[in-house]
């Protein structure tokens, strides 16, 4: 200062500033904002991403005083007071995806997973989720199935959200005709059965078939003897099923009759539905057990029940195919002839025939031949003596014989009427017997059951 006078001096001031910069750390597109001057003591709005900052794969967030993003945060437009110069870093977050999962009409449920920007991630499987009547079969983006599919693991790589649904087959099951014991026809074809749902039975539309037998439905087992399923009912069951015609046997005959004790085996008539069976005089018949054999599937009364047959006595057979029929048994009881004649042949060794004797009710008659008389007698049970006449319980005594010769006689039956019934030649040898009981005689017993005449060699 060189002037001689007196001067008063002010201060000057001059306003002090700080600068705020913007980084866009690591950014891929955009431009960060403009510096800004902060004036000492004056308060300065922060930038927005004026310049479109962007970066793969991120969302941007503001700024922060570190590029790590642990500094402080400055929001956009914020109001910075600090009368400090500030660098900014574009702060950025990674982008996640959400891929959530629905059960599309099963139960249970799959948590959402979040994927990463960039990073894979594996689809997830059922896990815990179901649906009655129904088998999984994997993901889709649409719920009717019309989108893309995804399997459970499978790597998803894609930067997008994802809403998946879950894709449901329902259950089948199938209901198959076989032919089993068929001889002849064809099979029905298969019918499928999805869960919920019901199928009917088939009819016999192939007309299987076997001879001597008549479909009765469908079995389980292919002899029939499993459960049945009628032609026309429904088939509910969620299982498979195979089903074997039932054909079913129409035969229903009495093929043998036959007592054990006293043993007799009875004639069967199978046109007129009738068996008779004869039995000695004498068996007490109010409690016998037959032995039935018969090819139904069924006898009633059974074989082997003791019945009486003083009276006729009827069985049923049943067939498999459930028509039956039924028999009328009706025992005899053997009877003895009443009226007899005997005839004689030559006795080898000698003479000629011996004359016709005619036994009546008086006696025995002898027949001699060269000297020896042969002998025919009728006696009563074992005592020998002569009977009044020619009873039930009557047998004849053949006797006779000359030296080791033999004699033939010829004996012939009648019935009330003196029609012929039936004869009989017998034959003995050895040495002359006058009288019944001696080590060469025979008896016989003469057995008549109302049409025919048999007889039996006896020891009395």
């Amino acid at each position: 200062y060189k002037t001689d006078a007196s001067v008063i001096l002010y201060a000057r001031w001059t306003q002090g500033s700080s600068s705020v910069t913007y980084n866009g750390n690591y950014h891929t597109g955009g431009t960060p904002p403009e510096t800004q001057m902060k004036q000492q003591g004056v308060n300065l709005t922060l930038a927005g991403n004026t310049g479109n900052l962007v970066k793969t794969g991120y969302t941007f967030m503001g700024w922060n005083t570190q590029a790590d993003g642990l500094g402080t945060d400055y929001a956009e437009a914020a109001v910075y007071s600090i009368d400090l110069p500030l660098v900014l870093y574009a702060k950025w977050q990674i982008i996640t995806y959400s891929i959530s999962y629905n059960a599309n009409g099963g139960t249970g449920s799959i948590a959402t997973q979040t994927k990463t920007w960039g990073v894979d991630i594996a689809i997830a499987g059922q896990e815990l989720m179901t649906r009655t009547g129904y088998t999984f079969q994997g993901w889709n983006t649409a719920a009717n199935g019309s989108g893309l599919d995804y399997t459970g693991g499978q790597i998803y790589q894609g930067n997008a959200a994802l809403i998946l649904h879950a894709q449901w087959q329902i259950l089948s099951c199938q209901v198959t005709y076989l032919i089993g014991n068929a001889t002849g026809g064809t099979v029905p074809p298969a019918q499928t059965k999805t869960w919920g749902s019901s199928v009917v039975i088939s009819a016999n539309i192939g007309n299987l078939s076997k001879s001597g037998s008549s479909f009765a439905g469908w079995s389980t087992v292919a002899d029939g003897s499993g459960e049945i399923f009628a032609v026309g009912t429904s088939y509910t069951t969620e299982a498979n099923l195979n089903l074997y015609p039932r054909l079913l046997s129409s035969s229903r005959s009495i093929t043998s009759f036959t007592f054990e004790s006293p043993a007799a085996v009875g004639t069967i008539n199978e046109a007129a539905q009738t068996i008779s069976i004869s039995l000695p005089v004498g068996t007490n018949v109010t409690s016998l057990s037959p032995t039935i054999v018969h090819n139904g599937a069924s006898l009633s009364p059974a074989s082997g029940i003791f019945r009486n047959f003083t009276t006729p006595q009827t069985y049923t057979v049943t067939a498999q195919n459930g028509s039956t029929r039924t028999y009328t048994v009706t025992v005899s009881l053997l009877k003895y002839i009443g009226s007899i004649r005997v005839t004689g042949s030559s006795v080898s060794g000698g003479g000629g025939p011996v004359g016709i004797s005619t036994i009546s009710s008086t006696g025995s008659v002898i027949a001699n031949h060269g000297g020896c008389p042969y002998t025919l007698y009728y006696i009563t049970d074992t005592t020998f003596s002569l009977s009044p006449d020619i009873s039930e319980n009557s047998y004849f005594v053949f006797s006779g014989g000359e030296g080791s010769s033999s004699v033939t006689k010829t004996f012939y039956f009648y019935d009330t009427n003196l029609n012929l019934i039936n004869s009989f030649s017998l034959t003995i040898s050895g040495n002359c017997v006058f009288s019944p009981g001696g080590s060469d005689t025979k008896y016989y017993r003469f057995f008549y059951n109302g049409s025919t005449v048999s007889y039996s060699i006896i020891t009395p």
